[in-house]
């Protein structure tokens, strides 16, 4: 598949309901206290990155063996890590003409990958930071994607709306999983697939664990498959052009700081991968 290829139906925009979005806070000092501060770094990301040169935020994927990236196009070759965890959190799942959501967008970065290397019908991109949906409006002009501003835990989308739905990196921002859960299974069509892959045990995000995976296991979805990404993740993050070291060389005095935070967070992630004390989870789910 071709970069930016054009499928886009007049009708996407039935998809998204007048929904405004709600900002879930919390307390300092409570469990999600950590996951907030997370969630306020990646908006603070959205003013500080080049518009050009940075299309995702999470760890990546390393693919096996010197020729795993043959598959990419050459312009996207500096993000190939990335683009190959989308790959692999939805390999398998059936794209073709489908709606496809992603639950926090960010940067687009995976809905770049939906709109160049998959046949999805239409592509939507929900995030709540408004800088992000800006940039995406302007860096990815793909005429099946589109995004709006929207809260995860209370997405301003008509209910079973998506054949596919997909997060990848954002599930750890949510203060209340449970919602975020309820919501993804609210969209889906009915068989439609949530592919969810995020860090699990992360202790530095602060969250009850136990809490959240009584919450996935008692969420009405049926378990296609549950994988563990961590060693290809871990590989990713130890490359010479890996995400931590690109975000370094792209400082500037007045982001040194911002970009060294984000840098070392998602080092911080390597060496808990390193070390077990976290892994790199991967669901596959299906709406009954």
């Amino acid at each position: 598949m071709s970069a930016g290829k054009q499928h886009a139906g007049p009708e996407g925009a039935s998809l998204l309901a007048h929904r405004p979005p709600e900002r879930h806070t919390t307390a300092p000092g409570s469990p999600s206290s950590s996951s907030q501060d997370f969630r306020r770094l990646y908006e603070g990301l959205s003013e500080a990155l080049p518009t050009d040169r940075i299309f995702f935020l999470n760890p990546g994927y390393a693919e096996p063996g010197k020729k795993g990236y043959d598959w990419l196009a050459k312009a996207d070759r500096a993000e190939k890590y990335h683009f190959s965890l989308a790959r692999r959190v939805l390999d398998g799942v059936e794209l073709a003409g489908r709606t496809v959501l992603e639950m926090g967008s960010g940067r687009g970065g995976n809905c770049r990958y939906l709109a160049s290397y998959t046949d999805a019908g239409r592509i939507f991109g929900i995030e709540l930071d408004e800088g992000n949906v800006q940039f995406c409006r302007r860096a990815h002009r793909l005429g099946n994607v589109s995004f709006a501003r929207g809260d995860a835990e209370h997405l301003p989308v008509r209910d079973a709306a998506a054949d596919v739905v997909l997060s990848i990196a954002s599930a750890h921002c949510c203060a209340d999983f449970s919602s975020f859960l309820a919501e993804a299974r609210r969209v889906l069509k009915r068989s439609g697939v949530f592919c969810l892959a995020d860090a699990w045990s992360f202790e530095p995000l602060g969250l009850d664990w136990a809490a959240r995976r009584k919450a996935l296991d008692g969420s009405g979805f049926c378990v296609l498959g549950e994988e563990d990404l961590s060693e290809p993740t871990f590989q990713a993050l130890q490359k010479k052009d890996a995400l931590p070291r690109r975000l370094r060389a792209l400082a500037t005095p007045a982001t040194k700081q911002l970009l060294n935070r984000a840098a070392e967070s998602l080092e911080m992630v390597g060496l808990h991968l390193a070390t077990a004390q976290c892994s790199y989870k991967l669901w596959r789910l299906r709406k009954p």
